[in-house]
């Protein structure tokens, strides 16, 4: 199971606002994070398999608001398949030339 953040906008905005109180829901969900955003139309992804609130990177993400897009989608993990890997960590992978794209 995972919890997911998800924003979607005419113009190009930042999600500490918002992402800062979704972060502090990787205390329940603890087998990882992920981020994927467009910046400059290059699709960024960012995952871990840490709880997001013990995360040094996700800790920068939210302080520094770097996150800014039309388009993020972020998601807290709790595995119920698989161990704690990267591979493992979020639902999307990179596909067609960097799009991020659910796994079938």
């Amino acid at each position: 199971m995972c919890e997911l953040f998800v924003l979607s906008s005419n113009k190009v905005v930042g999600v500490r606002f918002t992402w800062r109180g979704f972060l502090k829901r990787g205390r329940k969900h603890r087998d990882g994070w992920g981020v994927a955003f467009y910046r400059d139309g290059t699709a960024i992804v960012i995952k871990e398999p840490l709880p997001a609130p013990n995360s040094n990177m996700a800790k920068i993400l939210r302080d520094t608001n770097y996150v800014r897009s039309n388009i993020v989608i972020s998601h807290v993990r709790k595995g119920t398949k698989g161990g704690k890997t990267y591979a493992n960590t979020t639902f999307w992978h990179h596909k067609n030339q960097g799009v991020p794209s659910t796994k079938n």
